[in-house]
This record gives C-alpha cells, structure tokens and sequence, in this order.
C-alpha cells in the first residue's frame, strides 16, 4: 500500500536489485537451456519459463533445483555462479555477497566512468565507508572462492575445474547446487566445502 517512494534506501536497493536479478537470471536460463536437449527443449514454452524463473530465484537463496546441473551447459553453470555469489537481501538468511554489496558496487563503478565524486542513489548519496566495504566484501569473497576452488583443483584433480568452481561458489553462498561434483570429491575435498559453507 505504500508508495515505493517513500521505502528506505536499502529496502529500494534490494527490490531492484533482486528484480533485475531475477529478470536477468531468468532470461538467461531460458536462453541457454531453452534449447538443451538433455534439460529443458522438450519441455513447452510455459514450463520452459517457469523453469527459467524458478531457478534464477532458487540458484540465490534456496538451492533447490529441477535442473541437473550436472547435463546443462557450461555457460549456464556460469551464470548461475554469479547468482550464487551474490546471494540474496541483506538480513536474509541467503549466503552471497548480498544484493546490496553488488549494488552498491556497481554504482561506484558509474561513478567512476562518469567522474562523479559522490556515490548516490534514489537521491540519497552513499557514503564513502560503505563503498570501501561493498569493495572489501567484493574482493575477499572472490579470493576466497577462488582459492577455495583452487585448494579443490590440487586435492581432487580428477574432477574437472569448471564442476569444482561450481562446487565452491555454491559452497561459499550457501545454496546447495551442484554440478555432480559432490560425491566425487575425497575426504580432504569434503572437508574444504564444509568449512567453505561456514
């Protein structure tokens, strides 16, 4: 009943950057694996699209899938790392980076382009400490999934690098997804997605 006008700062940052998400997710989805035969091209148009929206929401917070990621395409797998990644809303219990950390980002980035001193959104400036930490928070968790996903690489080196990344970043966000990984990984390899999920 209330105008998105008059909701905090942080509540419309989350509502359009989980819509975009959502959108873009999905459209991606549809368009990688709309033609797959092993996952979604013998499925009609409707199921294709509810397919497509449901994973691009699940593959940020929840982890359940009707897809096995382990017959769909590279690219897709990619995509919803990224999704993973960022997680879902800030005071959610999804893991990621958050919605807000990305948003927050990429207006700095636009920022930058556009040599602005200032940060701003909605006609609110964001002030300089939560753009260092939406930085810090950006580039710790990259390092950390990518050193994840290279400690995996040394343990388990028969399982390809692009299932193990997938194994890692879904690890860090929480998520649950897996690309078939999951039980080929050795005890050592178990243990670093344990503690990577903390």
């Amino acid at each position: 009943k209330r105008r998105f006008i008059r909701f905090s700062l942080v509540s419309k940052i989350v509502l359009t950057t989980s819509i975009a998400l959502i959108t873009l997710g999905t459209i991606l989805v549809f368009i990688l694996e709309g033609s797959n035969s092993n996952t979604m091209a013998d499925l009609p148009i409707v199921t294709r699209i509810v397919v497509s929206i449901f994973e691009s929401v699940s593959g940020r917070t929840a982890g359940f899938s009707t897809l096995n990621y382990a017959d769909t395409r590279v690219a897709t797998n990619f995509v919803m790392m990224a999704l993973m990644f960022v997680g879902g809303a800030t005071a959610s219990v999804a893991g990621g980076i958050k919605v807000t950390t990305l948003f927050v980002v990429l207006l700095s980035i636009f920022a930058i382009v556009r040599e602005r001193a200032h940060v701003s959104a909605f006609g609110r400036e964001i002030d300089d400490s939560t753009v260092k930490r939406s930085y810090a928070i950006l580039i710790v968790c990259l390092a950390f999934s990518f050193t994840c996903s290279i400690v995996l690489a040394l343990t388990n080196p028969q399982i390809s690098m692009e299932q193990l990344a997938f194994e890692a970043v879904s690890a860090f966000g929480t998520v649950g997804l897996s690309a078939g990984a999951t039980t080929d990984l050795n005890q050592v390899g178990k243990v670093i997605i344990i503690l990577t999920m903390f």
